[in-house]
């Protein structure tokens, strides 16, 4: 017949968590029936395992840092650009190329300078080669390029100059001075090849 009333189910359950008190024996036999439960219980979730978690993707980040290493080569800390100039070889002794025309020195200003200069290489005595060396640089460019290179130094009849330099005129950039020589007046036109006074014969003549 079944328990309707409470009064009725609390008496039921008093009288269960009493019974084994009634007597040594029951107390003694429900602990063993307590123990063996639990002995099972423990036994069954020790032979099932622990629960293994899902495996979930490695992140990039992780996997990056757990890759092993790339070597990276050192900076050298030098631009390629300075690397590559830097790479390349000077020859020792090498020389630039040689000018076509030979130096010009130049005499700012002063006509008669120039003049007596030029009167004294005009005269001197060495073979063609260096004669011409000596003047060249006296010379404006036609100058040298026709009369000097048909001239040599054996038609030159005088050695030695004799006199003065005279300038007789001088317009803009020409102008005209004599120089005294052994054997002739000498007649020399210059002229200023730069505007800045930098006097160059241009024509030479016997004055008388």
């Amino acid at each position: 017949m079944p328990i309707r009333s409470d009064h009725g189910r609390n008496a039921v359950v008093r009288s269960l968590a009493t019974w084994p008190l009634y007597s040594p024996r029951r107390l003694l036999g429900s602990l063993t029936v307590l123990a063996a439960l639990g002995a099972g219980t423990t036994a069954a979730i020790t032979a099932a395992g622990p629960a293994h978690a899902p495996a979930t993707p490695e992140s990039p980040a992780v996997a990056a840092s757990t890759s092993p290493a790339t070597e990276v080569p050192a900076s050298t800390g030098i631009h390629p650009t300075i690397q590559h100039r830097t790479s390349e070889r000077i020859t020792p002794g090498a020389s630039p190329a040689p000018n076509a025309t030979p130096p010009q020195p130049t005499m700012a200003g002063d006509p008669t300078a120039a003049s007596q200069r030029f009167a004294e290489a005009w005269v001197s005595k060495h073979d063609p080669q260096t004669w011409r060396g000596r003047l060249a640089p006296l010379c404006t460019d036609e100058f040298r390029t026709t009369t000097l290179l048909a001239t040599t130094p054996t038609q030159i009849s005088a050695t030695t100059v004799t006199g003065p330099t005279t300038l007789i005129r001088r317009t803009g950039r020409s102008a005209e001075a004599t120089v005294a020589l052994d054997t002739m007046v000498l007649a020399i036109a210059l002229q200023d090849i730069t505007g800045s006074g930098d006097w160059r014969a241009a024509h030479v003549r016997p004055a008388r």
